[in-house]
């Protein structure tokens, strides 16, 4: 098995091959997963053993740069910025990224971790991954905006930038019906949009 990932990334690396780097991406299912050729209880053990390593290593040093993790998995990592504009958070989140890559070397496992900002997001309450409320942020043009049902502000020379509610909370799932649920984000959402908007007023 070595061997074999070693070719591919050899052929991911040297002849840029779409395949072999396709393969590298799912190398861990096609361990984990007993419906595989490649499935083997023993290696898999070893492998999410070295993922875990990595990984608590890479929160570390998230850690040791000052970042408040929220919640972390092998898939995301969600740290709290205390930024109060976009533009601070993107730039905050460009220099962890840009120091942790600095303070690794070359043959060291996280040289290997590649990690991109995915979305950034303001008064977020959270609970656990199927329990949470957020005001999602994202940079939009001047004319992709329509003000009567999104919160857009100005984020300083960077353009406008669009709040929009996003809400996952597990009672839902025990509302009598849907209509209910639909009152219940509406609510919620009502909540969210307020805040963001009394801060706004406060900033200005």
């Amino acid at each position: 098995i070595q061997a074999l990932v070693t070719g591919w990334l050899k052929d991911a690396i040297v002849s840029n091959s779409l395949v072999a780097d396709e393969l590298l991406h799912h190398i861990y299912r096609l361990l984990s997963n007993p419906a595989t050729l490649l499935h083997d209880p023993a290696l898999h053990r070893v492998v999410h053993s070295l993922m875990k390593t990595t990984f608590l290593r890479l929160l570390s040093e998230l850690q040791r740069l000052g970042c408040l993790i929220v919640y972390a998995s092998f898939h995301k990592v969600t740290v709290a910025t205390n930024k109060l504009e976009l533009s601070g958070a993107e730039e905050y989140i460009q220099f962890v990224m840009e120091t942790v890559k600095k303070q690794i070397g070359e043959g060291d496992a996280l040289a290997k971790v590649s990690l991109r900002p995915r979305q950034f997001h303001s008064n977020f309450l959270f609970l656990d991954e199927y329990n949470f409320g957020t005001m999602q942020l994202e940079r939009i043009d001047n004319s992709d905006h329509d003000t009567n049902d999104l919160i857009v502000f100005s984020d300083g020379e960077d353009g406008l930038v669009q709040a929009s509610v996003v809400t996952a909370w597990s009672i839902m799932n025990y509302l009598g019906s849907e209509i209910a649920q639909e009152y219940f984000r509406a609510i919620i959402a009502k909540f969210s949009k307020d805040v963001v908007i009394a801060q706004m007023e406060l900033a200005s």
